[in-house]
């Protein structure tokens, strides 16, 4: 057969073979039993025999290799699968024939023959392996149509669904939606995640309405609800460029740009935005499939999000209906006028809420007669305008008022609006608006009085200038009335001002300002005498029912007793000025951070330029052992806003030197709030050197002090001790050395420190000997001293020290207070015997009808617990009574029974 051709058999045989293999392309087996059963048709007797080796290898798309061998070494066909749809060469033993499976327009395999020594050869054998190769072809092009046409059907079902879910269930939500969407998604693409959400335009987010609960790596997180405005990496790529994307490698997309916290890595991806025309909708987003996403993919996530964006666009459009259709029924039911429907012949149809201000409700007044809720002198006028505007098929009037009955019988002050609503086929309806404007009325009328009655003068005005009305203030003012052909617009002192050009500003509708106009009467009246009037003055609009200026009213203020103040005031900041820099001492003033805003020239003296000082912190000018205690005390002051009395510390001259000062300083506050620090600083430099000849005399003094039983005590202006005897050492529990250059805070609570303080300043500033008797809480105990104080002076009369004599009278305080008790306790006792006696009656009845109802009551009463509070409370009273009545036999046990319980 190889050497001669074929014979009439073998013809015969092969045209079985050829038979047989072309029917194989109508099996409906699988893949991997189609291509044995080729292979068995190949190695058939009108093939290439049994002993050939025969090779089928087809890299299915998306599918993997699928291959199938006769007679072929493992080695070689590890080769082959490596090199999946390309011929790995052509073999050396025996004649190989080889024919591509095309599969579209490319190359998805090929089938392999190796003749072996019986069968078919030549022409044969080729037609054979290409026949195979047809066959194969036809296998691959029919499996996907079948898959095209299942993954279409698939698609149109998954569609179906969703449209059916929609139709079936009008009040679906939009989660509901979005899950159905997505796990038909889903499904259709095998994506293991993903998520659909809409807009939300009012807040600008896009909210996440439905998702995989994979997604998450938390599974809190998971049922929480996501929204974000910039919604990030692919997500925010879709949402802002309303354009799909597909990429199957995400983790190396430019594109990508990181996932919520706690969100699984995505690996592929498919984004669909949700559109409506122009406008984004919403989204569809799916992740991780088992296999690359396709064109197919991509497809079925175009349709589901058309079908998708159209539900979404449905459903905010429901939403937005039922959100205005509450809005405005809200509106009609706060609004406070009236809204109503009326029937050609008068029969209310429809009336809003606002029908319960007049005392009726809305069931009361529905299909009743509209003209019986008018007042009788109205109703005619009333029905004939309504029938006019049934008539004309419009109103007439802008406005209609009438007085409408309450269902209290009293009548309110209407103003209507109506219009007519034509219907085809059918009588027209009226509709209007009422608005009960009694008050306004009444505050119209209110306003007429405030006009008449304001302290302003108030001129109303036309568009053309001329006086429509005025007030008395404005008579006052200006002493007569505009004639009625006068225009303000001609007035030589407004003119000057410029009037005419502001007033342009006020028919648009703004409210000017005018600027201080200083009137003269005698401009205006020769006759009168030359009196200057300052004027503040504005003019605003009054707007029509249209919204348009219609009158203008011009306002005046007479300030001219006000600028007269002001210019008496400048006057008196002149000459304080000019007290300030003749003083002797140093005045300023600063801001509550400690910093320096004000400084009277006399800092000259002291080699300083009071523009240098300015903006500098006070404590830049005190000695640096002062620094802390200056601080401590403006800030004392600004906490307290009290004013020190004396606060002395050393200045920095600008040559380096110091003098020493003593200084006053204070709050300023404007409506009880501080504004300012303001201070007054005196040269006490020759004080001090007075002071050290105080102190050379001290010996003489000490030995005078130390001999007196009474403590004395010599302190300084500022309440520094200068000097004291033993008596008073020991009183204040330290030693007469230690004691010179301390205070009474030293010794003291703040509260009697300052106290102190006040009686020595009381005795220095009125310069005369006071006496006063106070407990003071000394170290060695609480002890009530009789202090004298009277000041020193010097040579020239004046008041340089604060001379104390304390005498101690704790006990001439006690034996008094003793005395005082025990008259006081025999008081008490006659009067508390009988009170007691007349409480322990009353308590004994309380107690008796308590006793009485508890027995009366079952154990389940739900005031038995009460009751039983009653008893016990009553009994706790008798307990104190009965202490009472032992205190008032017996004061001095103080009301104890044995003197073991007090009351």
């Amino acid at each position: 057969m190889k050497n001669s051709g074929m014979n009439t058999e073998n013809t015969v045989a092969f045209g079985k073979t050829l038979q047989a293999l072309l029917l194989t392309a109508f099996s409906v087996s699988n893949l991997e039993p189609f291509l044995r059963q080729v292979l068995d048709t190949l190695s058939g007797p009108g093939g290439f025999g049994r002993g050939a080796g025969l090779a089928i290898v087809i890299d299915c798309r998306g599918g993997g290799l699928s291959a199938a061998f006769r007679n072929i070494p493992p080695a070689e066909r590890r080769l082959m699968r490596e090199a999946r749809g390309v011929c790995p060469g052509k073999s050396k033993k025996g004649q190989v024939f080889v024919a591509p499976i095309v599969h579209g327009k490319t190359k998805a395999g090929y089938v392999l023959a190796r003749a072996g020594k019986t069968g078919v050869d030549g022409e044969a054998a080729r037609r054979l392996v290409e026949t195979a190769a047809i066959i194969m072809k036809a296998r691959l092009d029919n499996e996907e149509r079948d898959a095209e046409l299942n993954f279409e059907r698939d698609l149109a079902a998954a569609v179906k669904h969703v449209e059916e879910l929609y139709l079936a269930f009008p009040d679906i939500s939009i989660e509901e939606i979005s899950r159905a969407v997505l796990d038909e998604a889903r499904r259709i693409t095998g994506s293991s995640l993903g998520l659909a959400g809409c807009m939300d335009y009012p807040s600008g987010e896009f909210r996440v309405s439905a998702m995989t609960r994979e997604a998450m790596s938390n599974p809190m997180a998971a049922n929480q609800a996501l929204s974000f405005k910039k919604s990030p990496g692919l997500l925010g790529w879709v949402l802002k460029r309303k354009k799909h994307m597909l990429t199957n490698n995400a983790p190396a997309d430019r594109r990508a740009g990181g996932l919520p916290p706690g969100h699984l890595k995505i690996h592929k991806f498919l984004g669909v935005p949700a559109m409506s025309g122009r406008k984004l909708l919403g989204m569809l987003a799916l992740a991780n499939p088992d296999k690359p996403y396709g064109p197919e993919a991509l497809d079925a996530a175009q349709k589901l999000a058309r079908v998708y964006a159209l539900m979404l666009r449905h459903k905010l459009a429901e939403q937005q209906k039922q959100a205005d259709d509450a809005k405005y029924k809200s509106i009609l039911d706060t609004s406070s006028d009236l809204i109503y429907n009326l029937t050609v012949d008068g029969k209310l149809t429809y009336v809003s809420r606002a029908i319960e201000n007049y005392g009726y409700t809305q069931d009361e007044v529905t299909g009743r007669y509209f003209p019986g809720f008018i007042h009788p002198e109205d109703r005619e006028r009333l029905k004939k305008v309504l029938s006019d505007a049934v008539t004309a098929g419009r109103s007439h009037l802008p406005l209609m008022t009438y007085r409408m009955q309450k269902k209290d019988g009293s009548f309110a002050v209407i103003e209507q609006k109506n219009s007519i609503i034509p219907r085809k086929g059918a009588a027209p309806i009226i509709t209007g608006v009422m608005r009960d404007v009694t008050e306004q009325r009444q505050t119209e009328k209110l306003a007429q009085d405030l006009v008449e009655k304001n302290p302003l003068s108030i001129q109303i005005i036309d568009k053309d200038g001329f006086t429509l009305k005025i007030n008395r203030e404005h008579t006052r003012i200006f002493g007569a009335v505009p004639p009625p052909d006068y225009s303000i617009f001609k007035d030589p002192q407004l003119i000057k001002h410029g009037f005419v050009k502001l007033f342009k500003r006020v028919k648009k509708g703004e409210v000017v300002h005018l600027p201080y106009i200083l009137f003269n009467t005698h401009d205006s009246d020769p006759a009168a005498p030359d009196k200057p009037l300052w004027l503040r003055s504005v003019i605003f609009p009054l707007f029509d029912g249209f919204g348009r200026p219609e009158r203008f009213v011009l306002m005046h203020e007479d300030i001219t007793r006000r600028k007269l103040a002001e210019d008496r005031q400048r006057e008196e900041d002149a000459r304080f000025k000019a007290i300030i820099s003749a003083s002797q001492d140093i005045i300023y003033t600063m801001g509550m951070d400690g910093k320096i805003t004000y400084m009277s020239p006399r800092a000259a003296d002291y080699g300083y330029k009071p523009k240098e000082m300015i903006g500098r912190p006070a404590t830049d000018f005190a000695h640096p052992d002062d620094k802390d205690f200056i601080r401590k005390a403006f800030a004392d002051t600004a906490a307290t806003g009290r004013m020190l009395p004396v606060l002395p510390y050393r200045i920095k001259k600008s040559d380096g030197s110091y003098f020493y000062s003593e200084q006053k300083i204070g709050i300023v506050s404007c409506k009880g709030k501080p504004e300012y620090i303001a201070g007054i600083i005196r040269d006490v430099t020759y004080q001090r050197k007075t002071e050290l000849l105080l102190k050379e005399s001290e010996a003489v003094l000490r030995m005078i002090f130390d001999t007196a039983p009474d403590a004395i005590f010599i302190k300084d202006m500022n309440g520094i001790y200068l000097k004291a005897n033993k008596a008073c050492a020991a009183l204040l529990g330290v030693a007469p050395e230690k004691l010179e250059g301390m205070s009474d805070w030293d010794f003291f609570p703040k509260e009697i420190a300052e106290s102190i303080n006040k009686s020595d300043s009381e005795a220095v500033r009125l310069k005369k000997t006071i006496s006063q008797s106070n407990d003071h809480p000394f170290p060695s105990g609480k002890r009530c001293v009789n202090i004298i104080k009277t000041p020193l002076k010097n040579t020239r009369g004046e008041v340089v020290a604060l001379l104390g004599i304390a005498r101690d009278i704790t006990d001439l305080k006690k034996m008094e207070k003793e005395l005082v008790l025990a008259q006081a306790a025999q008081a008490i006792s006659d009067v508390a015997r009988p009170i007691a006696h007349d409480f322990n009656n009353a308590l004994a009845a309380i107690n008796g009808y308590a006793t009485l109802i508890d027995d009366d009551l079952g154990d389940s009463s739900p005031i038995k617990t009460e009751i039983t509070q009653i008893i016990k409370a009553v009994k706790r009273a008798a307990e104190l009574t009965t202490q009472f009545q032992n205190f008032a036999r017996d004061p001095k046990l103080g009301g104890k029974p044995g003197g073991s319980n007090g009351l």
